[in-house]
């Protein structure tokens, strides 16, 4: 019998071979196995936004695995109206490479609308992923939506927002109370 997994890799080696196993094998127990390892690495400490960058190489995420993500992440460091300007501030970094995701306009629209449609997913976004030159800096953003929430995660410098809609009563009391001034 052949093992996939040797006692002396590093924890991040493993996590990355599980994830790759799961996108060569379409085998459900290895990607729920997957993310039973996500939960406890999270919860034994481990850096939760080095572990999602990870996981972020899997194909598609089903809302449960989406709500497991939510579950572990550290709380946000502000909670934001989902504006362009907001969604901006967001990014501090974005190169001009031509290995980014898109020109950083775009990329706030893309942002804005998937949070405006409240669509569910995972949106992985890079300023620089140079495949020539993997030492080269890259800025790893991560939009994750499911039913209510909605949290941008800063893979690099170890930070996440949540952004709010505002109900509709605090939407029609900002609107009567602008009316009036």
């Amino acid at each position: 019998m052949q093992y996939q997994f040797s006692m002396n890799e590093s924890v991040e080696s493993v996590t990355r071979k599980l994830v790759a196993l799961c996108k060569t094998q379409k085998a459900p127990e290895s990607r729920a196995q997957m993310f039973r390892l996500f939960q406890l690495l999270c919860s034994m400490k481990f850096d939760f936004y080095l572990i999602l960058s990870i996981l972020c190489n899997l194909n598609e995420f089903s809302t449960s695995e989406l709500k497991i993500i939510l579950q572990a992440s550290p709380s946000p460091d502000q909670i934001l109206q989902p504006t362009p300007q907001n969604i901006r501030i967001t990014i501090p970094r974005w190169t001009p490479s031509k290995y980014h995701s898109g020109r950083i306009a775009d990329i706030v629209t893309d942002v804005y609308e998937k949070i405006d449609r409240a669509l569910p997913g995972i949106y992985i976004y890079n300023s620089n992923l140079n495949p020539k030159n993997a030492r080269s800096l890259n800025d790893l953003y991560v939009l994750v939506i499911v039913e209510n929430s909605i949290r941008w995660y800063d893979i690099n410098r170890r930070c996440n927002y949540s952004f709010s809609k505002p109900t509709i009563t605090e939407e029609v009391y900002t609107h009567v109370e602008n009316s009036f001034m």
